[in-house]
Parts: structure tokens; sequence; C-alpha cells
């Protein structure tokens, strides 16, 4: 099975992102807070914040978030929903 990620917004990373299964059902939704540096994922009913401001400001460029935040997110998801989601 196939999942693929899209930005809601492609210019605006703090919109965040969804993750889907191939048949369109979402596995989660992903938001950033960039004054916080806090990654909010929620899956169905379920969510979670992620702190991560204790990284460098090296870490927080327009592309590394792009790559990073949408990986991030499904890996919590399957924290979240106790499952692996192969990308």
């Amino acid at each position: 099975m196939a999942i693929t990620h899209h930005f809601h917004d492609p210019n605006n990373i703090a919109a965040g992102g969804t993750w889907k299964h191939d048949y369109g059902q979402t596995i989660c939704s992903w938001s950033w807070d960039a004054a916080k540096k806090e990654l909010t994922v929620t899956c169905g009913a379920k969510g979670k914040k992620f702190d991560l401001s204790q990284h460098g400001d090296q870490n927080f460029t327009d592309a590394k978030l792009r790559e990073r935040l949408p990986a991030l997110a499904i890996e919590a998801a399957g924290t979240i929903n106790g499952t692996k989601c192969d990308v």
C-alpha cells in the first residue's frame, strides 16, 4: 500500500499537511507553529504536540522544515496509532 503526503498550502509550511492511504483515507494531519517551534499531529480523535524548540535554529530553514516536518508527522502517526507506516 502506498501513502502520499500533501501540503495544505505549498507556499505556507505552517498550514501543515495530510498523509493519506491509496484510497484517500486520512492517516494523519499536521500543523506547524513556528513561534513555539511546535509540531501538532492528529490522527482522527487522537493527537499529540511535539516541542522541537531544543533543536538549533539551523534546523528551521524553510527547506529543512519542508523535508522534515512531513517525515516527523508520519512517524508520530505510527506512534499515536500503534502502527508503522512505510513511506
